[in-house]
């Protein structure tokens, strides 16, 4: 690559594909310089803003602790059988401090309690992502920014909250639209 001339590099970089511009700067060193906004790219990726979440949960619940046990036997199943059921996890805090933007392929799975963790991770999202799963307490203006036209399917377990009639009115629109789907049908 570094023969191709200059503005053509500059072109290459600032059209690839993020999925193939992060394997692309592990070859090439010059990729960065071309492209200053090159935000981390993941499949699936799960947000929380709390630590220690298994911690907490493991010392109030027998059920928590079989679920691991299960979880921990499918760990050991995808090893042996190489399947890729994994899921990167992140919190918001990291997210903040390093100003890290993330690119989402697939699935986007938030977990926040406060509505505030939610509007502070936000900006940092990106990405063509089919499936949104929503945790916690989260506005209604929020999940509109977090469903775009590309998400196939919502799951939102949280607790919405709404300000006004009319946002009343295009919450009931959004549920039809994703009830809509033709396997519901």
């Amino acid at each position: 690559m570094s023969k191709l001339p200059y503005g053509f590099q500059e072109r290459l970089i600032a059209l690839a594909p993020l999925r193939i511009l992060n394997d692309l700067s592990r070859v090439c060193t010059n990729v960065k310089l071309f492209r200053s906004f090159c935000p981390k790219g993941y499949d699936e990726v799960q947000i929380n803003d709390r630590h220690n979440v298994e911690q907490e949960i493991s010392t109030k619940s027998l059920f928590f602790r079989l679920t691991t046990a299960v979880l921990r036997f499918f760990i050991i199943f995808n090893y042996i059988f190489a399947l890729d059921i994994s899921i990167d996890q992140l919190h918001v805090d990291e997210i903040i401090e390093r100003k890290q933007h993330i690119y989402v392929e697939k699935a986007l799975v938030i977990n926040c309690n406060s509505v505030t963790s939610y509007e502070k991770v936000i900006p940092y999202i990106s990405g063509p992502y089919t499936h949104v799963v929503l945790n916690g307490n989260v506005t209604w203006k929020q999940v509109k920014r977090l469903v775009h036209p590309n998400v196939k399917k919502t799951d939102i377990k949280a607790t919405i909250h709404i300000s006004s009639a009319q946002s009343y009115a295009n919450f009931a629109k959004f549920v039809m639209r994703q009830l809509r789907d033709s396997t519901f049908w």
